[in-house]
């Protein structure tokens, strides 16, 4: 939970800026129109920020089977298996001919 907790911490720190340069902003010369333009385009980015977060957040709660009841009374609530992301793939070594596999 450390990761959640500090992603989310930093989303708080990316969003805060972008609120302040909003607020220290001089709105002399602007319609309402432009004002009102410039919040709507601040809070769709601020939805997607946390939207966004709230997806990483979800995807960290681990995903859990339905319960199985064994013959002696016990409850077994196994955890689903995430798929691993699959290695890298490494690029072949030199080896100038020579089969480096050993029986």
């Amino acid at each position: 939970m450390n990761r959640l907790h500090a992603a989310i911490l930093a989303l708080c720190f990316a969003v805060a800026p972008a609120s302040a340069a909003l607020a220290q902003d001089d709105r002399q010369g602007k319609t309402p129109e432009e004002l009102a333009r410039e919040a709507e385009e601040l809070a769709r980015e601020t939805a997607k920020t946390l939207m966004d977060a709230l997806q990483l957040f979800i995807t960290r709660i681990p995903q859990y089977e339905s319960p199985e009841v064994l013959e002696n009374g016990d409850i077994i609530i196994r955890r689903k298996r995430v798929p691993a992301d699959p290695p890298p793939e490494r690029e072949p070594e030199d080896t100038d001919g020579v089969d480096s596999t050993r029986t």
